[in-house]
């Protein structure tokens, strides 16, 4: 390995020390996972790092970004429309103003002009008034507030059991807080997922 990473002169891309892998149950912690770019793309390395979110795993997730262009396109991108936080009463007030009504005993031509220009005027309503998610690398349609809420709560329920055995506290009641809260959060998933 060591050769390896010699020939392709390969460049460890976290900063040294960094905690990438801490025990579950015992006070060990290491820098187990180690993250390799070649020469040129780690001049590209904007930051690598441990990610923020804690996804429950005794290794932590590590997030590199590059200057490579990717966040540009990225941010450029709008974020799809958020249709269940919609203010219908006001998308519905400005149809109202705006739509035209159809004309009676036409051909089908203008039959296919009115539905055309009813499609467009729903259309661009939509895209004025209802409000459009952030647009993330990371979004999963499913996902919902209360799924982020469960998620903070299971990570400081970790967090709990973790800072009470470092101090050599009982963990025994932390613990089946943590299971618990564990147990809800998956569960939850699993149902929003089917849900969706």
């Amino acid at each position: 390995m060591v050769d390896i990473i010699y020939d392709l002169q390969l460049q460890s891309l976290l900063q040294p020390g960094t905690i990438t892998w801490e025990h579950q149950t015992q006070d060990l912690s290491s820098t187990v996972d180690v993250v390799l770019a070649s020469t040129d793309l780690a001049e590209e390395k904007l930051r690598c790092q441990v990610h923020g979110t804690d996804h429950g795993s005794d290794h932590k997730a590590i997030k590199a970004t590059f200057t490579l262009g990717s966040e540009d396109a990225h941010t450029n991108t709008p974020g799809r429309l958020l249709m269940e936080s919609a203010d219908w009463n006001k998308i519905n007030d400005q149809l109202k103003a705006t739509l035209r009504p159809c004309q009676t005993g036409g051909d089908a031509r203008q039959l296919d002009r009115d539905a055309e220009y009813f499609i467009k005027t729903v259309a661009d309503t939509l895209q004025q008034l209802d409000p459009r998610a952030r647009p993330s690398p990371y979004s999963k349609r499913w996902w919902t507030k209360d799924l982020t809420t469960l998620r903070q709560s299971l990570t400081t329920a970790r967090n709990a059991v973790t800072t009470a055995r470092r101090r050599g506290d009982d963990v025994v009641i932390l613990f089946s807080q943590l299971r618990r809260s564990r147990s809800v959060y998956f569960q939850m998933i699993e149902k929003q997922k089917k849900a969706h």
